[in-house]
């Protein structure tokens, strides 16, 4: 009955993405509630408050985009620990959008240019035939 209530969380959380602000509150109370025990609701916290931050961020506040790609690494680092607890769906969106504010942070630092490829390459491998891995080959090109 848990993981249906988790599913249920990480599913409403992403509907509620059409409204960063809104969205923002919903996955802030779903990071605080999440226990040591729910990687994936966490996981889906960490990657919904990121895209949230994401969003809402003029492009210029590159701090806001250093937080996100903070949120969307723990996101991934908890994909990789627990890949049977973590959607795909949010291990996918969590690389794809690390790799977005990677993209943005390369003004601050050169090197970000390789880690923004790496993890769309990453979406390629892993996500194949995805929208994801579209909009990854997409990114990479205009790299």
């Amino acid at each position: 009955m848990k993981q249906l209530v988790d599913k249920a969380k990480i599913l409403i959380g992403l509907n509620l993405l059409r409204n960063p602000t809104e969205a923002q509150t919903f996955f802030r109370n779903v990071l605080r509630d999440a226990g040591e025990d729910q990687p994936g609701v966490k996981a889906a916290g960490y990657c919904g408050l990121g895209i949230c931050i994401y969003k809402l961020a003029p492009e210029k506040d590159l701090t806001a985009f250093e937080k996100a790609k903070e949120l969307f690494l723990r996101s991934i680092v908890l994909s990789d620990k627990y890949p049977q607890e973590v959607e795909r769906d949010i291990s996918v969106r969590s690389l794809f959008y690390a790799g977005r504010c990677f993209v943005i942070l390369r003004k601050k630092n050169k090197h970000n240019t390789r880690h923004a490829k790496d993890l769309f390459r990453e979406v390629k491998r892993d996500f194949p035939g995805t929208e994801w891995a579209k909009k990854a080959d997409a990114e990479v090109k205009k790299l």
